[in-house]
């Protein structure tokens, strides 16, 4: 199985609203952070916009697990889906 980057139109450049790309943002620096395996700081990020984005709010609860349970030297920062 290989990985495949996914992206998300926010919408057209220049149209986005504050909110939406304040939350993307975060969501970036948040990734950013979990790659890195530095729970903590991905779940400060991710909380900013877990509120109104569900990937953030589901990446919320993966990181605060791994802060929690740290995994090991062999862990990869992808995930499967868990549905089509």
């Amino acid at each position: 199985m290989q990985a495949v980057p996914i992206f998300e139109p926010l919408g057209a450049a220049g149209h986005v609203a504050p909110k939406l790309r304040n939350s993307a943002r975060a969501y970036g620096e948040g990734l950013k952070h979990y790659r890195a395996r530095d729970f903590a700081g991905a779940a400060q990020q991710f909380a900013l916009a877990a509120g109104d984005d569900p990937p953030s709010a589901l990446f919320l609860e993966r990181v605060q697990e791994l802060a929690r349970k740290p995994p090991g030297p062999d862990w990869e920062p992808v995930n499967a889906p868990e549905a089509k």
